[in-house]
């Protein structure tokens, strides 16, 4: 049973936060303004519910003596590690994705073979082989959108009009993490090995096997995206 969620004014919302046992103040007002109700409140409220009056309740309770100050600064405090993680994780995807660019176009040198399905590995080498046919379709749907330019990049544009053809290293530079994510696990094992090599000797880190990378790709995607998005 769906339950509604109707739109609440500022004031509204913190009439409703009063009326849970949260105390605020003036300042409250404006940072629900600047911050949002869904991500201030609903992210941070966990540590301070009274688990017990909101059993009794049906709705949420705060512990005595909470504010809104309390919630924001756990928010801030996340805000400021999302802030130190994102450039570190910037570098690592920049890296990534030049090896990756790199590897794979040094090993299949046809124009615009990252369109082709032959160049990718077969079922039993990809990690989950019931989502194989589907992962790479949708893949190769999105390489070729990003070939096609329907986003509209300059780069892009440049090399379709000049060359007929746009190269990897150009075309890498207009996908996701998560795209490029998925290209390393949908190659072949001599290209996520040659990736591995670039990677392990760009960042002068030890040996780095290639399922080990897919996942920490994967990680680092999600953890990316956390940052990027205010999660």
């Amino acid at each position: 049973m769906s339950v509604d969620k109707p739109f609440l004014t500022i004031d509204e919302q913190v009439e409703l936060l009063r009326s849970r046992g949260m105390s605020v103040d003036g300042n409250g007002r404006l940072l629900l303004m600047r911050e949002g109700y869904y991500s201030l409140v609903n992210g941070y409220k966990g540590a301070f519910i009274d688990r017990q009056r909101t059993s009794e309740a049906g709705e949420d309770r705060y512990r005595e003596g909470t504010t809104l100050d309390h919630l924001w600064t756990l928010f801030d405090l996340d805000r400021e590690l999302r802030e130190l993680t994102f450039p570190v994780l910037v570098r690592a995807e920049k890296t990534f994705r030049t090896a990756l660019a790199h590897s794979f176009s040094d090993e299949h040198r046809g124009h615009d073979a990252y369109l082709d399905p032959a160049s990718y590995c077969e079922p039993w080498e990809y990690h989950n082989r019931r989502g194989y046919e589907r992962d790479k379709a949708h893949l190769l749907r999105i390489l070729r959108r990003a070939h096609d330019n329907r986003v509209g990049h300059a780069s892009v544009d440049h090399y379709l009009g000049s060359y007929g053809h746009v190269p990897l290293w150009v075309l890498v530079n207009t996908l996701t993490f998560g795209n490029i994510s998925h290209m390393y696990a949908l190659s072949g094992s001599r290209v996520r090995s040659a990736t591995c090599r670039m990677v392990e000797e760009a960042q002068g880190v030890g040996r780095i096997g290639t399922g080990r990378m897919r996942t920490a790709i994967s990680t680092l995607v999600g953890f990316r995206n956390v940052c990027a998005h205010g999660d």
